[in-house]
């Protein structure tokens, strides 16, 4: 069966270059464009992981849907934070990960190398699915 990926950022062109990667790896990709859109596609899809940015909306959409989707507890995915954030405000949240602060499985940053994306070299995807 094919594992479907939700994958939410606000930037097409990353969208478009993710989704190319995900498909030749045979995953089934859906997107969302915002966190907002996200929490209203999560339930419909039943993704096997969420791909998400931190900063669309706003600063802290990414923390707000990761917060939103682990507190309530009612959906149980994998979430994968992929993300410039360190690059633009200088802060290393990669020992944070799965803290009350940022309650994701796992930390990428963009910009993202597609074999460490997918597991096959480092810390990728594969181990949460």
């Amino acid at each position: 069966m094919t594992k479907k990926i939700l994958m939410i950022d606000d930037d097409p062109d990353f969208r478009s270059a993710m989704k190319t990667i995900l498909e030749q790896a045979e995953y089934e990709c859906v997107e969302a464009q915002s966190a907002d859109q996200g929490l209203r596609l999560i339930r419909n899809v039943n993704p096997d992981l969420v791909i998400l940015d931190v900063m669309m909306e706003d600063i802290a959409s990414g923390f707000r849907f990761a917060n939103e989707v682990k507190k309530k507890g009612r959906i149980t995915v994998p979430i994968m934070m992929v993300t410039s954030i360190q690059e633009q405000a200088n802060l290393n949240f990669q020992e944070r990960v799965v803290t009350p602060l940022l309650p994701v499985d796992a930390f990428l940053e963009k910009p993202v190398d597609p074999k460490a994306l997918l597991g096959t070299e480092g810390d990728g995807f594969k181990h949460m699915m």
